[in-house]
């Protein structure tokens, strides 16, 4: 998933809470669902997120390991 897809469900998480949060000032139902939907998104956001950086950084640790044996030949 690319950097552009989790961006997208960060901002549609901010959104839909902020749609929750005026819905509850305004006394509206169901405002509640719109308040876990929108936690839902960013949390499901930042799962994807963690799991690119997490094959980021084994890419960069492979690179830098090839490169110590390569210097240390």
């Amino acid at each position: 998933m690319s950097s552009k897809i989790i961006s997208i469900l960060y901002g549609a998480g901010a959104v839909v809470v902020l749609v929750g949060a005026y819905m509850k000032l305004d006394g509206i139902k169901y405002s509640s669902i719109f308040f876990l939907v929108g936690i839902a998104l960013g949390s499901v956001a930042n799962v994807f997120h963690t799991s690119l950086l997490k094959k980021k950084i084994k890419t960069l640790e492979a690179d830098k390991s090839q490169l110590e044996q390569r210097l240390n030949n």
